[in-house]
């Protein structure tokens, strides 16, 4: 039992992961549902740890989430309750509370070790899923996953996990030749913001410099000109350039955007209820999620709630960012590329409020990592 709680956080990403990966769907029950049960085991056999004055001080975004949830319910929420609300707001507690107690007591592994295994093993999904279990729609492909901007997303952590830690060494080759199929995977899935997170880490690892701004032009040349001579386009490229050339960022989730809106001018400041589902109003607009962390959390809690959510996260963010932007630990910049990415792409996606997805978890697992070396005072 002690060995499976000190790896839950990673047994519990493998099950989310195959959640979203077609081929392993039929897997996922078989991890979520039986780790959720041993969270209830392990919660109360650590109540002297998750519920101290120090880990609450050390996880502030993470226990801030849940007073939220608490609070929000046993007020505010009693009347605004959904079909899926009580066992969202037990589902996520468990998951961040288990977040706490196995890097409390695995850190090491969670730091440097969690870290090698996830890239590996999210590599041989990826090269699966381009070349065996593919598919595509309207020009984007899915690679495996239900969607794809699923694998996308996953394809570009992938590229920043690869260029910053380096788990293959001494094969220099293979790492480049992984790293290589991985940002073509994100090309290929079409995400805008996946691409963007691959740019990024790249400008992370190398810096902005003559030699970086010469290949960057050079690449896009080839990328925009000349491959789509010969046939051959990315569909995260054209939709990623035609974004930055129209400035609209939010191009093809206007109307998710106007029912989000809707439903927080609607109920402004007790909000709609956790997992609130849309109302006749918005569906009328868009039967859709906003795509948007953000409007997603005011439309459930309310801007006072919400907003007060919203502060946590990016207080918490920057403070992270300025402590450890200029780490030499290769395993902490990854970390910190993991936690900054995410609050960034929350404006185009759902991410940190759902459970059974994996860059919820992969975003708790680093932000717990990078509190608790913070609260340890830990050399950076």
């Amino acid at each position: 039992m002690g060995r499976i709680v000190k790896f839950w956080l990673f047994l519990f990403l493998i099950g989310n992961i195959c959640a979203q990966y077609k081929v392993l769907t039929s897997f996922a029950n078989m991890f979520f549902y039986p780790l959720l049960g041993i969270s209830v085991i392990a919660i109360l056999s650590n109540c002297s740890v998750v519920f101290s004055s120090r880990a609450i001080s050390a996880y502030k975004f993470i226990y801030a989430y849940i007073f939220i949830l608490w609070i929000y319910q046993f007020t505010f929420g009693l009347n605004l309750t959904h079909d899926d609300t009580w066992m969202y707001i037990i589902a996520k507690t468990a998951m961040l509370l288990m977040t706490v107690i196995a890097i409390e007591k695995n850190y090491a592994f969670y730091h440097t070790s969690f870290c090698r295994y996830f890239l590996l093993f999210c590599v041989v999904l990826i090269i699966l899923g381009l070349t065996v279990f593919n598919h595509e729609i309207s020009g984007r492909q899915y690679l495996g996953f239900g969607n794809p901007n699923a694998g996308g997303h996953l394809a570009s952590i992938c590229v920043a996990g690869l260029l910053m830690i380096n788990p293959i060494k001494n094969k220099s080759w293979l790492l480049w030749g992984m790293t290589l199929i991985c940002l073509v995977a994100v090309m290929l899935s079409g995400s805008r913001a996946s691409l963007g997170i691959a740019i990024i880490a790249i400008i992370m690892k190398y810096g902005v410099s003559k030699k970086l701004i010469i290949v960057a032009i050079t690449g896009f040349i080839v990328l925009t000109i000349l491959l789509p001579m010969i046939g051959i386009q990315f569909a995260a490229v054209e939709r990623f350039t035609h974004t930055v050339e129209s400035k609209d960022y939010s191009s093809g989730r206007e109307s998710e955007r106007q029912a989000a809106l809707l439903m927080i001018r609607q109920s402004p400041t007790i909000g709609n209820g956790i997992c609130a589902p849309q109302t006749k109003q918005a569906m009328m607009i868009s039967e859709l999620g906003s795509h948007n962390t953000y409007l997603d959390w005011l439309k459930w809690f309310g801007i006072p709630f919400g907003s007060i959510l919203i502060l946590f996260l990016i207080t918490a963010t920057i403070r992270l960012f300025f402590h450890y932007r200029k780490t030499n630990d290769e395993y902490k910049r990854f970390h910190l590329f993991v936690i900054v990415s995410t609050v960034v792409v929350c404006y185009f996606e759902g991410f940190i409020w759902g459970v059974n997805e994996m860059s919820n978890t992969l975003f708790f697992t680093s932000l717990a990592v990078l509190d608790k070396a913070l609260k340890d005072n830990d050399v950076v």
